[in-house]
């Protein structure tokens, strides 16, 4: 999934280099940043090791593209919509559910159930862990090129 893109003529421009080296040096920073944003996320330890391991950048001959092979953040960017969990109706076991006491019980999803409109799964909204990474990473970027310089 394509997370962020530069263009690389203006990276370029602005650092009074040629777009292919440019790109070429943005490459560790932008790995650099992704992950340390990551990191300060609120995920469990294990998610932040998990997603920081799938970043990759790519680079064509004018822009510099930042992306992961996580399927997770697809959700995480976009969030999921409200829906019916038809996919329980194929469980062969009982489903647990935790109340609000705190009491777990465990139901089975039938057909009956199923158009009564039950077992609806209430969405989840879109959690923007690369919040401000488009502007941090240029910052990030622009600071490496110019050591280079």
């Amino acid at each position: 999934m394509r997370l962020k893109s530069f263009y690389g003529k203006s990276l370029a421009r602005s650092l009074e280099l040629k777009v292919q080296s440019a790109l070429r040096q943005t490459r560790p920073a932008m790995l650099r940043l992704a992950r340390r944003t990551v990191q300060r996320s609120a995920l469990t330890t294990r998610a932040k090791r998990a997603l920081k391991a799938t970043f990759f950048v790519t680079s064509s001959k004018s822009t510099i593209t930042l992306n992961s092979s996580h399927p997770i953040f697809r959700l995480l960017v976009e969030g999921q919509k409200q829906g019916q969990m038809t996919w329980l109706l194929k469980s062969k076991r009982p489903t647990p559910l935790r109340l609000p006491d705190g009491t777990v019980i465990f139901r089975t999803a039938s057909r009956a159930s199923m158009l009564r409109g039950s077992w609806m799964h209430p969405g989840r909204p879109s959690v923007d862990i690369i919040h401000g990474l488009r502007e941090d990473l240029l910052a990030e970027v622009r600071k490496a090129l110019s050591k280079l310089k």
